[in-house]
């Protein structure tokens, strides 16, 4: 087995989900569903979370990339989790974000071990998991 292919597998593990592969870029994906609007009306939307990386290294380095949707209201916790990790973020990491009808649809791309990029992912999931915020992530 290749070295980026253990590394996939392992973050197949971490994240929960499958794998699509297209060449040498590895993605994985899930569905959310999430209720935005008000209480008088309100609407049930599918979104996918999708993480991917690529360009693996024999350092074991790889361009990572992950977009996902949000509340609002949940994106404050959710950077504080990965800022608070145990894994730092790395230097050569960027995130933006674009608001969209009540939802935030987040965009972070790291260079770094996929699989530690996939293990501060999976660990801010938890977290909201917890609160019962974002338990409706559901394999694809």
């Amino acid at each position: 087995m290749k070295p980026s292919e253990a590394a996939a597998q392992q973050v197949r593990h971490l994240l929960d989900m499958e794998i699509e592969l297209g060449g040498e870029k590895y993605v994985f994906s899930k569905s959310r569903t999430i209720e935005i609007g008000t209480a008088d009306l309100m609407r049930t939307c599918m979104f996918d979370l999708i993480v991917s990386f690529e360009q693996y290294q024999h350092s074991g380095l790889a361009q990572n990339e992950a977009e996902l949707y949000l509340r609002a209201e949940e994106c404050e916790e959710f950077l504080s989790m990965l800022i608070r990790h145990e894994y730092p973020l790395p230097t050569d990491y960027q995130q933006w974000q674009e608001e969209k009808a009540d939802i935030v649809c987040m965009h972070l791309r790291a260079t770094e071990p996929p699989e530690i990029f996939a293990a501060r992912l999976a660990d801010a999931f938890l977290l909201f998991d917890a609160d019962g915020d974002l338990n409706h992530y559901q394999e694809r």
